[in-house]
């Protein structure tokens, strides 16, 4: 697994730890979402679970790498959204899923080695939820290793993230972040990582899913909302679809632009109508509505608001 460069920090502090054996029994990796936090910690569960370690780094030929490989190990423990009664992703993670993996790293390891849990997404643990984890944070098993991944982790009680150990990836400087993303073909490179506010692992998931194109429409759709050559329903109509929260981020990143270059003394009048106190406020409730977005209701009454105050 190559881990991009602005890990290198962080892997570096955990592999010595981890050689030294002296790795944290709870650790919360915290940082924006497409950092890859996610891939730092499966390296760092492979790490600790590999049987001929080498220098805080994992083998890849014994028997713990091979069954990691296959995921098929049997102390690794994920912990992870789950599927409702009625077949659709849960929005969080319920106490029985905690419960059970509290159960799962009491018992004796398999394979006579640590067991690792890997609690992702860790702001997603209900209130339940995370009074269960607390319990086990606070009488951790012998032996055992958790991992919390965070894209927020200010969501997770001041109790749970008491009892981690934070480790927070940032965003790289923007040379080494466009450098990365040329590795990786990203075609207009500058422009994608302006649109991800400055994050390369989400300029690249971007492009490859093609919704960089959504920030011209949406620019476009808030100009004409401004100059009354479309209505907020029919602008509403056109954002309500499966990337809604997409477009609110892009409507924020160009909100947040205007608000810099109006700093400067030179705004865009063409761009939105509201004064620099309006736009403040309309950035914050796109913030809300982009979290709203996360509920069960409609789309379209979460956007029209928004779009009628900028009209």
């Amino acid at each position: 697994m190559t881990l991009p460069p602005w890990h290198d920090t962080i892997r570096q502090g955990l592999r010595q730890r981890l050689a030294q054996g002296e790795l944290p029994h709870a650790i919360l990796l915290a940082g924006a979402a497409g950092l890859g936090k996610r891939e730092l910690a499966t390296h760092l569960a492979r790490a600790a679970l590999c049987q001929d370690l080498s220098d805080g780094e994992p083998c890849g030929r014994c028997r713990a790498c091979r069954l990691f490989t296959a995921r098929t190990h049997p102390d690794l423990h994920l912990l992870h959204l789950e599927l409702n009664t009625q077949g659709n992703l849960r929005q969080d993670i319920v106490v029985a899923q905690v419960r059970e993996m509290s159960r799962q790293l009491s018992m004796t390891s398999q394979l006579g080695g640590r067991q690792i849990a890997i609690v992702d997404p860790a702001d997603r643990l209900n209130r339940a939820a995370a009074n269960a984890l607390l319990k086990t944070l606070e009488e951790p098993a012998r032996d055992t290793i958790m991992v919390l991944v965070a894209d927020e982790a200010w969501r997770l009680p001041a109790t749970v993230r008491s009892r981690c150990q934070i480790f927070t990836v940032h965003q790289p400087p923007r040379t080494e972040a466009l450098a990365w993303l040329r590795q990786r073909e990203v075609d207009d490179a500058e422009v994608a990582l302006d649109a991800a506010g400055g994050n390369p692992g989400l300029a690249l998931a971007w492009q490859r899913e093609s919704l960089l194109p959504l920030v011209g429409e949406v620019e476009s759709n808030l100009r004409q909302l401004a100059a009354g050559k479309l209505a907020p329903l029919d602008v509403c109509s056109r954002w309500a679809d499966e990337h809604a929260a997409q477009r609110l981020w892009f409507a924020s990143r160009l909100v947040a632009d205007e608000l810099k270059l109006r700093a400067r003394g030179s705004a865009d009048a063409s761009f939105s109508a509201l004064d620099e106190l309006a736009l403040l406020n309309w950035y914050r409730d796109a913030t809300q509505a982009r979290e709203d977005l996360r509920s069960t209701l409609r789309p379209a009454l979460i956007l029209f608001p928004l779009l009628a105050q900028w009209h």
